[in-house]
This record gives structure tokens, C-alpha cells and sequence, in this order.
């Protein structure tokens, strides 16, 4: 009995990877100055002002959770010249993008954007504060204030951003 207990002991302190959360909503999101829109597609840059927002399932408090990730997929279009970078805004989101996101969320991370690859941004304050606060979804802006133009989801032929809960100690 006590052979088991130390088993399941060391599952439970040994981080291990959850099912990646897939995005429940996600849009673009676009504002030339007169009044945000939403695209069908999934763009950040600056100028006409095109963000992402993404909505995810928060789910009930787990026990353990040590960390979540978002992992994004991106296609950088201006290759070269200054390093771009995404900056993170979290809100309590509603299951549903609206033109309204445009502006939501306080900002969380700012993270280097590669010109194609996965960019990976630790979540795990802002998704646990929401899943205390009891809410049902969790919502991040994306977008960038520097002169690169990024392409997300199926409009460049990759996959939708994800969430990944690790757990442990």
C-alpha cells in the first residue's frame, strides 16, 4: 500500500502535460479609426489596427495546475529588419469575440514574435486568477505596435492557438 501512495505521490509532484485546451472562439479584429469590425480571419499588426482575440474555457480550480501556456503559430509577412514582438492583454471573456474586445484586457506579457514558428507565452497568473474568480471563459487580446504584419490559423495554413495546462509542483 505505501509502494502505491509513494507512486502516486511522485505522478503528482512530477509536472506532466495536460490535453492542450482548444480556442473556443477566435477572431480578427479590425478598427481604421471609425469603429472596430470583425474579420474571418486572424491577423495582428499595426496601421489599420488588426488584432486577435481569443476565447478559451477556463474550467473549474484544479488542484496541481503549476503552469499554462499559450502557444501560438505563427506566419510572420515582413521577414527581416527589426524583431517584432505580441503584446498579451487577459480579460474575462464570454465565450464569444465581439468588436467590443478590441480594446479589452490589461496587459500580461510581451513576448518576441519569430518570423514563422510557435511563440509560447506563460498565461498561469492570468488563467488562475480567472479560474478562482470563478469564471467560465478566459479571454487574450493580441497585438503589436511594431511594423510587422503576422498571419495566424488557417488563413496561413496553421493550426489555431492552444492552451496547455502542465501540472505538479
Amino acid at each position: 500500500m505505501s509502494i502505491a501512495l509513494s507512486l502516486l505521490s511522485a505522478c503528482a509532484i512530477t509536472p506532466k502535460s495536460g490535453i492542450a485546451l482548444p480556442v473556443e472562439d477566435a477572431k480578427g479584429i479590425r478598427d481604421f479609426g471609425d469603429g472596430a469590425f470583425l474579420l474571418d480571419f486572424l491577423a495582428i499588426k499595426a496601421g489599420t489596427e488588426d488584432r486577435v482575440v481569443l476565447e478559451f474555457e477556463a474550467g473549474a480550480p484544479a488542484q496541481r495546475l503549476s503552469r499554462v501556456v499559450l502557444t501560438i503559430p505563427v506566419n510572420n509577412l515582413d521577414e527581416g529588419g527589426e524583431t517584432g514582438a505580441f503584446d498579451i492583454y487577459a480579460f474575462t471573456g464570454d465565450g464569444k469575440v465581439n468588436a467590443e474586445d478590441f480594446d479589452a484586457g490589461e496587459r500580461i506579457a510581451q513576448v518576441e514574435a519569430p518570423a514563422d514558428g510557435n511563440v509560447r507565452v506563460d498565461v498561469t497568473e492570468a488563467f488562475l486568477a480567472a479560474m478562482e474568480a470563478g469564471e467560465k471563459f478566459i479571454g487574450l487580446r493580441l497585438s503589436t505596435a511594431t511594423s510587422d504584419r503576422y498571419f495566424l490559423g488557417s488563413i496561413a495554413n496553421l493550426p489555431n492557438p492552444t492552451l496547455r495546462k502542465r501540472y505538479g509542483d
